[in-house]
C-alpha cells in the first residue's frame, strides 16, 4: 500500500509541476507565498528545471524499490493475449498537461490533486507514470480467460509475443512489474 501510495503521489506530482510552470511560479515566489522573505534571487527556469528534475530523481528512486513488492508471476499458459498499451498513456499525459493548464489557482490544484489520490487508491485501477517510460519501461496489457492485467517491463515485447512474467512483483492486484531486464 506504500509503495502504491508514493507511485500515485509520482504520478500526480506532473500536473503540480504543470500548474506551477504554467503559473511562472519559480521557487522564489512559492517561498515567498509561503510567507518567508527571500534573500537571494533563483532565475525561473532554474527554478523550472528542478521541479522536472526533482519529480524524475522521485520517480527513479520508486523504480529502485520496486524489489520490494510482494512476488508475483503470470506463466504463459494462463496468456492468451499480450499487448502494447500506449493509447492510455497517451490520454493520461495529454489529460495532466490540459488539466494542469486549465487550473487556475493552487486551491484548485490541491482540490483536484485529493481527488486523483482518493480515486486511485480506492480503486483498483493502474497507476501510469510517464516517467518510467525514460527509465525504459513499456506498457502491456495481458489478458487471460479470466481477467487483464497491466505489467510494466524493460523488455520489448512484439505484438502477440509469448512471454512468461515469472519474475514479477505486483503494485495492486491488477498491475505488475516485470523484474526482468532481457
Amino acid at each position: 500500500m506504500l509503495q502504491r501510495s508514493l507511485n500515485i503521489i509520482s504520478s500526480i506530482s506532473l500536473l503540480a509541476v504543470i500548474f506551477l510552470i504554467n503559473q511562472g511560479w519559480g521557487i522564489e515566489d512559492i517561498i515567498n507565498r509561503i510567507g518567508i522573505e527571500v534573500m537571494w534571487t533563483i532565475p525561473k527556469w532554474i527554478s523550472y528545471l528542478i521541479y522536472i528534475a526533482i519529480t524524475i530523481l522521485y520517480a527513479l528512486i520508486l523504480s529502485f524499490m520496486f524489489n520490494k513488492l510482494r512476488p508475483g508471476q503470470i506463466v504463459n499458459q494462463n496468456i492468451d493475449e499480450l499487448d502494447v498499451d500506449n493509447s492510455s498513456l497517451l490520454a493520461m499525459i495529454l489529460a495532466y498537461v490540459f488539466v494542469g493548464l486549465s487550473i487556475s489557482n493552487i486551491w484548485t490544484l490541491l482540490v483536484i490533486l485529493l481527488f486523483l489520490l482518493v480515486f486511485n487508491l480506492c480503486g483498483s485501477s493502474y497507476i501510469y507514470n510517464p516517467i518510467f517510460y525514460l527509465f525504459g519501461y513499456r506498457y502491456y496489457y495481458v489478458r487471460s480467460s479470466k481477467t487483464r492485467f497491466l505489467v510494466m517491463s524493460k523488455i520489448k515485447y512484439p505484438l502477440g509475443a509469448q512471454a512468461d512474467f515469472s519474475n514479477c512483483r505486483c503494485l495492486n492486484d491488477y498491475t505488475y512489474i516485470d523484474m526482468n531486464k532481457k
